[in-house]
């Protein structure tokens, strides 16, 4: 049996899981954003800082294993490029928008994932999961699409403020 597999009083631990990670992210980016915290780096060195002291438990209850040496380019690679960078350009969004648009537009991330797993380890898109990208992208595009005349609206409501 996968870890995924495991059962929770019949759902998947690997589901319970997602849906804490879910919760805690988006109470992520609420804080964020309501705290006013800058995206830059020292925010970053702080999550991880935070997040090492978060994990030192784990490590202890489990115990630690030494990556191989073979595996430590990938590990660094995974750690700098979408951990690290993601953490940063999620904080850096936060500056610029609201903190449901950028939930919104990292909802994409199923869609990219699935796009990388095709190419690089030759996965397929089978049944719901077509169906899944399709509402994500549906759901992004209603959420920022703004019909022509409610544009003209907004501006012309903006110009007699002035």
């Amino acid at each position: 049996m996968h870890f995924s597999e495991g059962d929770i009083h019949g759902g998947s631990i690997g589901t319970a899981l997602a849906a804490i990670a879910g919760i805690g992210y988006g109470l992520f980016l609420v804080f964020t954003k309501k705290f006013a915290l800058d995206g830059d780096l020292a925010l970053i060195w702080y999550l991880m800082l935070f997040g090492s002291f978060y994990l030192f438990l784990p490590f202890y209850k489990e115990g630690f294993v030494w990556p191989s040496l073979g595996s430590v380019p990938s590990l660094m690679g995974l750690a700098i490029l979408p951990t690290i960078g993601g953490f940063y350009c999620t904080t850096k969004a936060l500056n610029y928008l609201e903190a449901n648009k950028v939930q919104f537009f990292e909802l994409t991330e199923p869609v990219f994932a699935t796009i990388f797993a095709f190419i690089l380890l030759k996965e397929f898109v089978q049944g719901l999961e077509w169906l899944g990208a399709f509402f994500i992208l549906v759901a992004i595009y209603l959420s920022e699409y703004k019909p022509k005349h409610k544009i003209e609206l907004e501006s012309h409501d903006h110009q007699q403020t002035l």
